[in-house]
């Protein structure tokens, strides 16, 4: 994902954001669960596309991948969710406890979307909404 990733309750004070760093920090023990795979493929399709079409937008981008140095995603997996689970040694604090247990708890990321759950009073999840992208293929454009 690339990313730094900001523990910090959107409508929380201090205090409970620092339980929550506290939580993530101190835990024995993750779990990782993740969701639906997206797979994607344009290979022969695009080539067909683009030598057959007579739009001028269509042209134009066919110009732009035939540039030298260009290339294009033409395989592509990725999950659109993933799931942590963070369980503490000790009871979670009765401060995080109450904001896990109002829904939804949400946590501001740029690129996708993050929600905390409870799960038990000495565990709970963030899960992550997305587009991660785990492996492509790429191609370089020539005309042949």
């Amino acid at each position: 994902m690339d990313n730094r990733f900001v523990f910090k309750i959107d409508t929380s004070n201090d205090k409970i954001n620092n339980e929550l760093i506290e939580a993530v920090r101190n835990s024995p023990y993750s779990e990782i669960e993740t969701g639906s795979w997206l797979n994607m493929e344009v290979t022969d399709a695009l080539g067909k596309i683009l030598d057959t079409t007579t739009d001028e937008n269509l042209l134009d981008y066919k110009r732009a991948l035939l540039t030298p140095g260009n290339m294009i995603l033409v395989r592509s997996s990725a999950i659109t969710e993933v799931s942590f689970y963070f369980h503490a040694q000790k009871p979670l604090p009765d401060n995080l406890i109450k904001k896990l247990l109002s829904k939804p708890v949400s946590i501001e990321q740029p690129y996708f979307k993050s929600q905390l759950f409870y799960v038990n009073k000495n565990t709970f999840e963030l899960t992550l909404n997305g587009f991660f992208q785990i492996i492509g293929q790429f191609m370089k454009c020539e005309l042949e």
